[in-house]
């Protein structure tokens, strides 16, 4: 898996804040930008090309 995910998979876990915002993603109706926007505000440099 990629690191970058591994990492953001592990502090979802960690801390309730983020795990609401990415499981608020599956409501949306671009589930893979906002994947990209919840993980750029998070400090990860993750866009769309990137999940590909």
């Amino acid at each position: 898996m990629n690191e970058k995910l591994v990492k953001i998979l592990e502090e979802s876990r960690n801390n309730q804040l983020i795990r609401k915002k990415f499981l608020e993603i599956r409501n949306k109706e671009d589930p893979m930008g906002a994947f990209c926007n919840v993980a750029t505000s998070m400090g990860y440099d993750y866009f769309f090309t990137s999940l590909n």
